[in-house]
């Protein structure tokens, strides 16, 4: 299963002034433990969700197809092992929603610098559910890390981002 890559916290380590310190060690340890506590695979989300990529609202589909479409113009035998994967099923405020969290680094089964990627990140997009059956992007972003911390359920708890800053390409 794929998972959304999580942020390094290897540079954590520096907290207190020096490398191995009891408060650096403390934030690895806390930070690893929410790790653990919190991460979800977004295709088993997706399954407890009950999707099916044919049942993705029309404007989710289309990014991932787009998205998909370059990866294929760029590798002619590239087919997604997953439909699902770089696709989380998500609730942002916890009122029932069906909210998405589409990360382009994963719909094309890898990294592939001019097709999902750039050289420098991937976008992230996530898309809240509007009344009715409209989705909206509620976050439009090209990052190089993020961390996305949802529970078991699927209900939005944090979403940490590196921003790519420069002319990604």
């Amino acid at each position: 299963m794929k998972r959304f890559a999580p942020c390094r916290i290897s540079a954590a380590r520096e907290i207190g002034g020096r490398s191995g310190s009891r408060a650096g060690r403390l934030f690895v340890a806390a930070a690893t433990l929410i790790f653990v506590l919190a991460w979800v695979p977004n295709s088993a989300l997706a399954q407890q969700a009950g999707m099916q990529f044919q049942q993705l609202p029309k404007e989710v589909q289309g990014q991932v197809n787009e998205v998909r479409q370059s990866c294929k113009d760029l590798d002619p035998n590239f087919k997604p092992n997953d439909d699902m994967q770089g696709i989380a099923v998500i609730d942002l405020n916890g009122d029932g929603s069906r909210d998405f969290a589409v990360d382009n680094r994963y719909l094309c089964n890898e990294w592939m610098s001019g097709a999902n990627c750039t050289n420098r990140g991937c976008d992230l997009t996530i898309w809240k559910q509007q009344a009715g059956n409209s989705w909206k992007k509620s976050l439009a972003e090209h990052v190089s890390q993020y961390f996305l911390s949802v529970t078991y359920q699927g209900r939005f708890r944090l979403l940490a981002v590196s921003v790519v800053g420069g002319n990604a390409q």
